[in-house]
């Protein structure tokens, strides 16, 4: 599939190919331990836009994300039906009701994007579950400690048992801790709402699941899910689009 350049889509357009060079970071992406890129943070409606805006009318239908995942939920969500993907309100909000395929387009299209504008390639892709436990996994672990950085880090120390919530810094299915939207958010959240982690990273816990490159496995939890799906070791299965289930790339040297 050929793709145009979108030349407003910052987050590809304003990236260096010297700071590639350099092994810095790439602009919206941190480098890892592990020597790969990853979004700071999950994709969000707005740049999924930007990828739909970039293809002819029949691939644009193929690309565009079912809306009607929200009626999965229970009560009224036509609101979010018709405003969620569109309404400007809702632009630095992770895009969901997409399909593994339709996120597997959306990194062929930044690989593309990226590497006409640059003479060091990149390819973007969605992380392995390795890769992503990678990025979101940091020494820091202590007894009865959630243990990924995406939830807790140095900035974050506190175990389970010493429930401190006005320090949570995810977006998870809040009746868990006793106190319904504690967290602020009742579905999503922006991605940028809670604090980065340790590694920099926002919400690789919660918000939304994130899918990786094994079809149907997600991972980090979400809004929906219970704080115990952010740990080391859990993930979800999907096998549809969903309001929970959404991705962030990586990107490696080729």
């Amino acid at each position: 599939m050929q793709y145009k350049i979108v030349y407003s889509f910052s987050f590809i357009c304003l990236i260096s190919a010297l700071n590639v060079a350099r092994g810095q970071n790439l602009y919206g992406m941190i480098k890892t331990e592990k020597g790969f890129w990853m979004n700071q943070t999950e994709i969000t409606n707005n740049e999924y836009r930007q990828f739909l805006k970039d293809l002819e009318k029949e691939q644009k239908e193929l690309m565009l994300p079912d809306t009607s995942v929200w009626d999965q939920l229970q009560g009224f969500t036509d609101p979010m039906k018709k405003y969620y993907f569109e309404h400007p309100a809702y632009d630095n909000y992770p895009v969901v009701g997409v399909s593994f395929e339709q996120a597997v387009a959306f990194c062929s299209w930044r690989t593309e994007a990226y590497n006409a504008e640059h003479e060091q390639k990149l390819k973007f892709n969605l992380p392995t579950q390795k890769e992503w436990e990678d990025a979101a996994f940091c020494n820091f672990i202590g007894e009865d400690v959630l243990q990924f950085a995406g939830c807790w880090g140095s900035a974050y120390d506190f175990s389970r048992k010493k429930k401190t919530l006005s320090k949570f810094n995810f977006n998870f299915r809040q009746k868990d801790f006793g106190m319904e939207f504690i967290d602020g958010a009742i579905f999503t959240s922006a991605v940028d709402q809670y604090p980065s982690d340790v590694n920099g990273f926002n919400d690789l816990c919660g918000n939304v699941a994130e899918m990786t490159q094994t079809r149907g496995l997600a991972l980090g939890g979400s809004w929906f899910h219970g704080s115990e799906y952010g740990t080391k070791g859990k993930y979800l299965n999907y096998d549809e689009p969903t309001p929970w289930l959404g991705f962030r790339c990586i990107a490696k040297l080729v």
